[in-house]
């Protein structure tokens, strides 16, 4: 008498095939009978399986793009919000504060020797690029 073919979850197929996979070695074809009798589509449990990954890093994706928007919409805002004016003796000041609380290898480089050379429009740009890679923590 044969038995009926039942729905399981995927879980259960997962469970059966290792236990099968542990007991005897299978040829394909014996797999594909053991698990039809036991109720298993092995075929439709599979594409089940690669679905809800698909769908799982699908959501990933779309979550990891939304945060990423919400910090690029801060980030230009924080940027474009109007800056006090500083004088170029307080950005060289900030400058060198800044250099002083970082190694060695991670010094901020430009085209300037002693950045004494830059116009303050160069230097106040510069200063707010580093101060807003260290509070991103990335400098």
């Amino acid at each position: 008498m044969k038995k009926e073919p039942t729905k399981n979850s995927d879980a259960e197929f997962v469970a059966r095939l290792e236990t099968l996979s542990d007991e005897v070695q299978l040829k394909d074809d014996e797999v594909d009978e053991l698990l039809r009798e036991a109720g298993i589509d092995a075929q439709a449990s599979t594409e089940r399986m690669l679905a809800r990954v698909r769908e799982v890093e699908q959501r990933q994706r779309a979550e990891r793009f939304a945060k990423a928007e919400i910090e690029r919409k801060a980030a230009l805002e924080r940027l474009g919000a109007p800056r006090a004016r500083r004088s170029k003796a307080e950005l060289l000041s900030r400058l060198a504060e800044i250099r002083s609380s970082l190694p060695p290898g991670d010094q901020p480089q430009a085209f300037y020797r002693g950045f004494e050379a830059a116009s303050e429009e160069d230097l106040e740009s510069f200063v707010a690029d580093l101060e807003e890679l260290l509070s991103r923590g990335k400098a």
